[in-house]
């Protein structure tokens, strides 16, 4: 899995939230009058036609501010376009740069941000203005996913900041410094920065080259001797104090508690086997073994069996059920004395009881949540017309409406159906179809003829089997909509890459686990040398398995933060105030049939304004 942990969604809008605090907006220069006041934006733009520079920038400014009150952001950018900064006194040229600067931002135009925040323009800032300064330039860089200066230019806030505002900003500081990759933080280390600096920086590369909680635990305190009176240290960040603070759980005795008979018996025993494998893994690295005992959930008819058995075993920790009649059984209980690590969810939760689970709901937020970051927000969705289909629709509506975009238009296909027929009718080709043959008619010959699809989406969600994705994508292009972006969920990929059988689905980007995309790791050799199955639908059950068993001692740590996380085989792990394991899954995009790993989404940049647009505002 990739060093990096891109967080999808809103960065700059949440370190906007937090620091708000942290230092007021520059002071205007000038007092308005008591007729400035009352005068509205048409009327101060007026004046400032007719002003002198210093004057007319005075009055632009003004005029500025009142439309970004009313969150007219273009109006507030047009108002200032025509001030020259370069001739007005230091103060006023950076409030105006500033606003230009926090509109370039709402418009995800990070470039022309950091254009405006030019520190060669500005050397003799106040205290408060350099604050400003810097908060604007990190929501920028964070903008542009350049986490390492956007943790620089906090840190330089944290310098003047104290109490909750430096808990709030330590904690972003830290959210940034997860986000870059070790070669880049072993490069920073030499550049000889600050005490606050070089201190982040030291504490961000001893935790990035522990893969392991518990020794990161270890090389955080190797760290704060070091750097005892840092303010990472004094008050660190909430991940850290959960690191420190929560212990590891040291289970002497594990029951594995699955359905090895019956109509399960075959995920159960994928499970089991990778639950061994992880366990196999943990020997070899001499750590503390527990001693695993294995129970058939088939053989027991409720929870209170189950919890009867763990007692008498001296069990320390449950890994299952799979279940769901069982969990919920267990979830309407708030007494147990054990932790539980589950297979399924339940609509209820209880303390001691986490949910591990492969169910496709986290997979499709994170695919939606990709498509709407590359600049997407009108979607066709296909999704089947079975009862699995069914609940990923639903679910895709969900992360959708969350989003604020939108569903134009979408098929839920019939499997081994005329596809192309449910195709046309999703991208209303058969509509071009018709008007051609009326035309034609009507005037008796042959017509120079394209169809085309709706042009009212921007993307293609899907979600299909494998079969079906690979009859769908071609349907696709040849009804004129080849050129839409397809994002997809795990399903249309069997686990095993065949170039031949699969280049139908080139250009379609989907979400999976590393076990699948990244198969590098002991437990999948391991397990790959032994059994044939491993690169399969099924296959991502020996993650699962072998995830549950390895991220077992963490369980308290991850509870303590959602900014700890565990990389696993089935994603990068942290844990939800419901105690159920979220997983960030890794992207990859299907490119001469093969899947290749693919990079954080490419988030669009707002071209600047033509200039005759500017001009040509009602204002």
């Amino acid at each position: 899995m990739t060093g990096n942990r891109f967080r999808l969604l809103c960065a700059a809008s949440i370190t906007a939230a937090l620091l708000a605090g942290c230092a007021a907006p520059p002071q205007s220069t000038q007092v308005p009058s008591v007729t400035e006041k009352t005068m509205s934006v048409e009327q101060l733009l007026s004046s400032a036609a007719s002003a002198q520079p210093r004057r007319a920038a005075e009055l632009r400014l003004q005029a500025a501010q009142m439309l970004e009150q009313r969150g007219d952001i273009q109006g507030a950018t047009q108002a200032l376009e025509a001030v020259d900064i370069t001739i007005l006194p230091p103060n006023l040229a950076f409030e105006i740069a500033s606003l230009r600067a926090g509109a370039a931002i709402d418009r995800k135009d990070a470039n022309g941000a950091l254009q405006y925040l030019d520190a060669a323009q500005f050397p003799d800032l106040s205290v408060t203005q350099r604050v400003e300064f810097s908060r604007l330039r990190a929501q920028a860089y964070e903008q542009q996913q350049n986490p390492l200066a956007a943790a620089l230019e906090l840190i330089n806030v944290a310098k003047t900041t104290e109490g909750d505002e430096l808990e709030q900003l330590n904690n972003l500081i830290w959210r940034q410094l997860l986000d870059v990759d070790s070669e880049r933080l072993v490069a920073a280390s030499l550049n000889n920065y600050g005490f606050y600096e070089q201190g982040w920086i030291e504490l961000a590369l001893s935790l990035a080259k522990q893969a392991d909680l518990s020794t990161q635990r270890d090389a955080l305190t190797q760290w704060q001797q070091l750097w005892a009176a840092h303010p990472a240290n004094t008050n660190p960040p909430q991940a850290l104090a959960a690191l420190l603070n929560a212990d590891l759980l040291t289970p002497k005795r594990v029951l594995l508690a699955l359905p090895f008979g019956g109509q399960l018996a075959e995920p159960a025993r994928i499970i089991s086997e990778g639950v061994s494998a992880a366990l196999y893994q943990r020997q070899t690295q001499n750590l503390p073994v527990p001693e695993l005992i294995t129970l058939d959930t088939e053989q027991i008819q409720s929870a209170q069996e189950l919890l009867d058995h763990a007692q008498r075993e001296r069990i320390d920790l449950v890994i299952g059920p799979l279940k769901g009649s069982l969990i919920d059984q267990l979830t309407a209980r708030q007494d147990l004395p054990v932790p539980v690590i589950v297979f399924n969810q339940s609509q209820n939760t209880a303390p001691n009881i986490y949910t591990m689970d492969l169910s496709s709901d986290q997979e499709i937020s994170q695919v939606v949540e990709r498509a709407v970051l590359e600049g997407n927000t009108r979607f066709a969705l296909i999704t089947p017309a079975a009862s699995w289909g069914l609940k990923a629709r639903e679910d895709y509506l969900k992360a959708i409406t969350t989003l604020e975009a939108e569903v134009a238009a979408e098929l839920q296909y019939q499997s081994g159906e005329d596809l192309s027929n449910q195709v046309s009718q999703l991208l209303n080709t058969q509509l071009s179809y018709a008007r051609y043959d009326e035309l034609r008619k009507v005037l008796g010959q042959k017509l120079e003829f394209n169809a085309r699809p709706r042009s009212d989406i921007d993307a293609i969600l899907l979600t299909a089997s494998a079969r079906d994705a690979r009859q769908l994508k071609p349907m696709l292009a040849f009804h004129f909509a080849g050129n839409y972006p397809v994002y997809a969920t795990s399903h249309l990929f069997d686990g095993n890459p065949d170039a031949v059988r699969d280049v139908d689905l080139n250009g379609v980007q989907f979400a999976d686990t590393p076990w699948l995309l990244n198969p590098v790791s002991p437990i999948n050799l391991q397990l790959g040398a032994e059994r044939p199955d491993t690169q399969s639908r099924l296959g991502r059950l020996y993650a699962l398995g072998a995830d549950a068993f390895t991220l077992h001692p963490f369980l308290r740590q991850l509870e303590g933060s959602d900014e700890i996380f565990f990389d696993g085989l089935t994603g990068r792990l942290t844990l939800g105030t419901d105690r159920r394991v979220r997983r960030e899954l890794v992207w990859a995009g299907f490119d001469q049939g093969i899947p290749v790993l693919l990079g954080p989404p490419k988030i669009p940049v707002e071209e600047p304004l033509a200039e005759e647009a500017l001009f040509s505002s009602s204002n």
